[in-house]
């Protein structure tokens, strides 16, 4: 996966995961961006203030004629270059937000009046967590006002803090890319990898691959993603398994998951797998309308998705199974070992 003419530059804002290398083109920002976030922004557990900083990170990488953002929570599974040539006249480009695709509501406000809430024109939303940046048309923006106001006008609707303000900023101005540049989680489920063969995979959700929460019995993504990064990782998996620590759910959840999952077995649903394939079916219509009405799409015949597939149920969530071994490519070819 290594490319010779890429550079890899790390944001950190807490612990050296790993070592800066001139001669693997890898490099690490510590701290650097921090002095050029206002004060008092708002975040919470889940998104902390050093989501904030990827606004920034253009400043620092000035002499690049494209910056490629990725969040910690991707795989980069495959490489195509033609990203590269993408046109950016706002000097943005992105993949759609298929949780807010999918989802009908937000905090019991529709997703459109939401939107509008927030000051934001068109309905267009973009998941900020893959995003191609010409750094010469970003910083002609004054990020850091631009930032304090928007917190200032909308504070009490904002719920993606640094996502919510980009879509401020750059709405009905982004350039759209397909989903394979950001593969989401709700797209996990929607039986789309064929069509948009993932090429960085998007764990866009609070279960993430090293919280070992994935099914060993069902190959789906979840799955794919933790094989990923043990494969990446290699022997230095078990000397970094603080960062795989299993998130055990509590005896009664357990027992109750259990329980369900071998009903689902027998063909008798329980209300929460009713509930789940119910929202899964009405939330794949919604993603799979916006895909036929992608310009990406062209000409590709996207009827035939429409049909039923199987999708397991585990007793706690829906599980569609996949071919790991044709994703991540035969054996461990397309995952590159970190070697120290």
């Amino acid at each position: 996966m290594e490319d010779p003419d890429t550079d890899c530059h790390f944001l950190n804002d807490s612990i050296e995961i790993i070592e800066a290398s001139e001669k693997q083109k890898i490099f690490i920002h510590n701290n650097e961006l921090t002095h050029l976030l206002p004060n008092k922004l708002p975040a919470s557990a889940m998104w902390p203030p050093i989501v904030y900083l990827r606004i920034f990170a253009p400043f620092a990488l000035k002499e690049y004629d494209r910056v490629l953002y990725l969040d910690a929570d991707i795989a980069p599974l495959r490489v195509d270059h033609k990203i590269w040539s993408t046109n950016l006249p706002a000097g943005i480009a992105a993949v759609s937000d298929f949780g807010m695709i999918a989802n009908a509501s937000i905090r019991k406000v529709s997703i459109k009046d939401w939107v509008t809430m927030l000051g934001i024109r068109s309905e267009r939303y973009f998941n900020s967590g893959v995003m191609l940046i010409d750094p010469k048309r970003w910083i002609e923006h004054d990020f850091r006002s631009l930032l304090k106001a928007f917190v200032d006008a909308h504070e009490n609707e904002i719920i993606h803090f640094d996502q919510d303000f980009l879509n401020w900023v750059f709405q009905d101005a982004w350039v759209e890319l397909h989903p394979s540049w950001n593969f989401q989680a709700k797209l996990f489920n929607a039986n789309v990898e064929e069509l948009f063969p993932p090429i960085f995979l998007h764990f866009s959700k609070a279960e993430k691959p090293w919280h070992r929460l994935h099914d060993d019995n069902i190959d789906d993504f979840d799955r794919c993603g933790f094989l990923f990064f043990q494969r990446l990782l290699g022997d230095r998996f078990d000397a970094l398994s603080s960062l795989f620590t299993e998130k055990k759910p509590k005896f009664i959840s357990r027992l109750k998951a259990i329980s369900r999952s071998k009903l689902s077995k027998l063909g008798i649903q329980s209300r929460k797998e009713k509930r789940l394939r119910a929202a899964l079916k009405e939330g794949r219509n919604k993603i799979l309308k916006h895909l036929e009405n992608g310009d990406f799409i062209d000409k590709t015949d996207i009827n035939k998705y429409y049909s039923d597939y199987h999708v397991a149920f585990d007793g706690k969530t829906l599980r569609k199974p996949v071919n790991i071994e044709k994703i991540l490519g035969s054996g461990s070819d397309r995952v590159e070992k970190i070697e120290r």
